[in-house]
Protein backbone atom coordinates (compact mmCIF):
# COMPACT_ATOMS: atom_id res chain seq x y z
CA UNK A 1 0.00 0.00 0.00
CA UNK A 2 3.10 2.27 -0.39
CA UNK A 3 2.37 5.47 -2.15
CA UNK A 4 -1.68 5.11 -1.97
CA UNK A 5 -3.81 7.37 0.11
CA UNK A 6 -6.46 5.88 2.06
CA UNK A 7 -9.10 7.03 -0.48
CA UNK A 8 -7.51 4.82 -3.44
CA UNK A 9 -6.73 1.93 -0.85
CA UNK A 10 -10.24 1.78 0.02
CA UNK A 11 -11.81 2.16 -3.80
CA UNK A 12 -8.99 -0.86 -4.24
CA UNK A 13 -10.72 -2.58 -2.14
CA UNK A 14 -14.61 -2.26 -3.06
CA UNK A 15 -13.29 -2.84 -6.42
CA UNK A 16 -12.11 -6.20 -5.37
CA UNK A 17 -15.02 -7.26 -3.08
CA UNK A 18 -17.01 -6.31 -6.05
CA UNK A 19 -15.26 -8.93 -8.47
CA UNK A 20 -15.55 -11.59 -5.76
CA UNK A 21 -19.50 -10.94 -5.62
CA UNK A 22 -19.67 -10.98 -8.98
CA UNK A 23 -17.34 -14.48 -9.85
CA UNK A 24 -19.23 -15.76 -6.24
CA UNK A 25 -22.70 -15.46 -8.28
CA UNK A 26 -21.63 -16.56 -11.73
CA UNK A 27 -20.07 -19.73 -10.04
CA UNK A 28 -24.05 -20.00 -8.07
CA UNK A 29 -25.15 -20.03 -11.34
CA UNK A 30 -23.03 -22.71 -12.89
CA UNK A 31 -23.96 -24.58 -10.50
CA UNK A 32 -27.61 -24.44 -10.52
CA UNK A 33 -27.63 -25.15 -14.08
CA UNK A 34 -25.74 -28.31 -13.23
CA UNK A 35 -28.33 -29.27 -10.95
CA UNK A 36 -31.05 -28.78 -12.93
CA UNK A 37 -29.40 -30.81 -15.64
CA UNK A 38 -28.85 -33.45 -13.50
CA UNK A 39 -32.41 -33.72 -12.21
CA UNK A 40 -34.17 -33.10 -15.37
CA UNK A 41 -31.89 -35.30 -18.02
CA UNK A 42 -31.34 -38.93 -18.14
CA UNK A 43 -27.40 -37.90 -19.28
CA UNK A 44 -26.73 -35.54 -16.47
CA UNK A 45 -28.07 -38.16 -13.80
CA UNK A 46 -25.76 -41.10 -15.54
CA UNK A 47 -22.99 -38.41 -16.13
CA UNK A 48 -23.10 -37.38 -12.02
CA UNK A 49 -23.34 -40.84 -10.82
CA UNK A 50 -20.26 -41.97 -12.78
CA UNK A 51 -18.18 -39.06 -11.74
CA UNK A 52 -19.20 -39.94 -8.06
CA UNK A 53 -18.26 -43.56 -8.40
CA UNK A 54 -14.94 -42.26 -9.85
CA UNK A 55 -15.99 -44.97 -12.87
CA UNK A 56 -14.83 -44.80 -16.73
CA UNK A 57 -17.44 -43.29 -18.70
CA UNK A 58 -15.87 -44.53 -21.78
CA UNK A 59 -17.02 -48.12 -20.48
CA UNK A 60 -20.11 -47.04 -20.78
CA UNK A 61 -22.49 -47.15 -23.55
CA UNK A 62 -23.22 -43.29 -24.30
CA UNK A 63 -26.32 -43.66 -26.56
CA UNK A 64 -29.70 -44.33 -24.18
CA UNK A 65 -32.64 -45.44 -25.90
CA UNK A 66 -36.72 -45.32 -23.71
Amino acid sequence: MHGLNINESSKHDSHHREQSAELAEQAKRRAEASRLKELHTLKGHVESVVKLKGLDIDTIQQHYTV
